[in-house]
């Protein structure tokens, strides 16, 4: 406890720290004039940044995964041979993972022995010391597959063979068979719809969206929308979401779409 209360009181002071130039930890590094450039460069949009080789390491819970998947997808536009983009099943800046899924999911065995470090190591040494180490015939894109608990290479994000299937969720006061159940909670607010156990294999690899159908005379603000997993043999978690607010803008002809967070699940 000592020991955080007094880095948390370290990372406060550097933020008050003023001029913020003359950080000591930018003395030490010898970065002052960089800095200082970026500081006073203009900011510019995303897609008119030039990439040099990037590593991108996130994870399906991270608060910054639609950032970071965005950005790679940016620098791939340009340059398409010379970036990395690593997801695993893991949240923010601690790579902790929120579910137990495996010891290949595990940041020091993941991917049946290498660590994230090894990883890192490995794609430094290519492009910072110049190494001959492979890299470049390596794939571009490394997801951790939840549900089968499984590392799977592909060339791009999106995947190339994206496949969108759409499902509905119609309910009406008539009584017609459908695969899906609705439960609604007492004050109105919340919708919950339960599907019938697959009977196939499905997999989910991608940004899922659920759109809805409003009446013009109902008052909404916003909508939040989870979508969990359920396993035969485990609870109930959560692996998208997404939360949206109503707009006259944003609504096509009473039709409203809420884009999910990106997911991969077997």
């Amino acid at each position: 406890y000592p020991l955080r209360r007094q880095r948390q009181m370290c990372i406060r002071d550097s933020y008050r720290y003023h001029p913020i130039q003359k950080l000591p930890v930018f003395k030490m590094l010898g970065v002052q004039d960089l800095f200082t450039t970026l500081i006073e460069t203009s900011p510019v949009e995303t897609d008119s940044l030039t990439y040099p080789p990037s590593y991108f390491l996130t994870g399906w819970f991270d608060d910054a995964l639609s950032h970071t998947l965005r950005a790679f997808q940016t620098a791939t536009k340009q340059d398409s041979d010379r970036h990395l983009l690593l997801v695993g099943p893991w949240t923010g800046n601690r790579l902790e993972m929120p579910q137990p899924f495996g010891y290949t999911a595990h940041i020091d065995s993941m991917a049946n022995g290498g660590s994230v470090t090894d990883f890192q190591l490995r794609w430094f040494d290519r492009w910072l010391k110049d190494e001959k180490n492979g890299v470049d015939e390596d794939a571009q894109v490394l997801l951790f597959v939840m549900g089968i608990n499984k590392w799977r290479k592909e060339k791009t994000w999106p995947l190339e063979q994206d496949e969108q299937r759409h499902v509905p969720f119609t309910f009406t006061t008539v009584e017609t068979p459908h695969p899906f159940s609705l439960m609604q909670s007492r004050d109105d607010k919340q919708l919950t719809f339960i599907s019938t156990p697959f009977q196939d294999i499905h997999e989910l690899i991608g940004a899922p969206s659920l759109e809805l159908d409003i009446n013009q005379g109902e008052k909404v603000e916003s909508f939040y929308i989870r979508l969990l997993a359920v396993p035969k043999d485990g609870a109930a978690f959560q692996i998208s979401d997404g939360l949206v607010t109503v707009s006259e803008e944003i609504l096509d002809e009473n039709t409203l779409k809420i884009e999910l967070s990106a997911v991969a699940y077997h």
